[in-house]
């Protein structure tokens, strides 16, 4: 719910009419009157990466970075519409490539890795702003990975989050959302700066 609606809210209009129409529907909300100009600011301005992981198994590890191909590859669908803008085509990121590397996705899982840092180029230089990246259940893969694998899967997830993190210039939020605060960052991690924000007032994993 909370990052549907933060999708919703920040994430680019592609037309004038689009923006102010979400702009009109926020600003009746606290949001608006807790600041203003927050709705001003970044209501519409960003492009949104959205990764749902909630059904990743890792069963075994062929079945989790299977899925996580796919997790990644729908994220990546819903930006097809500028994805096929054959006018961008020198920025080398095809649907026509895309959909061959789908097609052959058990080949493409360790590809897939580096594709998402690819989109956020990809979509930062699209429409010359930096990207927000959502990531739901992001703990859902280590904690329901088996003892033999949990260690595994979480060098896959440093892989694949650390490229935007910390030093990506074309990344304006990695925002995370998940059950437990699993922590995925190592000495030298982009992830090691991590702000945790318990949605409970009565949790006790609120740490920075």
């Amino acid at each position: 719910m909370f990052l549907n609606m933060a999708r919703d809210f920040l994430n680019i209009a592609e037309t004038e009419e689009e923006l102010a129409e979400r702009k009109r529907i926020f600003k009746s909300m606290s949001v608006h009157s807790a600041d203003p100009t927050f709705v001003d600011k970044h209501c519409g301005r960003y492009p949104v990466i959205y990764l749902r992981l909630r059904e990743v198994r890792p069963v075994t590890l062929d079945d989790f970075r299977l899925d996580m191909a796919s997790a990644i590859f729908t994220a990546i669908d819903e930006w097809c519409h500028a994805i096929s803008d054959t006018s961008k085509a020198e920025l080398n990121f095809t649907r026509d490539w895309l959909n061959q590397m789908k097609s052959n996705m058990r080949n493409s899982i360790n590809d897939s890795v580096e594709l998402l840092a690819g989109l956020v180029d990809y979509l930062s230089e699209y429409y010359n702003a930096k990207c927000i990246v959502l990531v739901d259940d992001f703990d859902a893969p280590v904690r329901k990975a088996a003892d033999n694998t949990r260690e595994e899967v979480k060098r896959y997830m440093r892989r694949l989050l650390s490229p935007l993190a910390k030093d990506n210039d074309n990344v304006r939020k990695l925002i995370m959302a998940g059950i437990d605060a699993v922590n995925l960052d190592t000495s030298g991690s982009s992830l090691n700066n991590c702000k945790w924000y318990p949605l409970h007032e009565d949790s006790d994993r609120s740490r920075e």
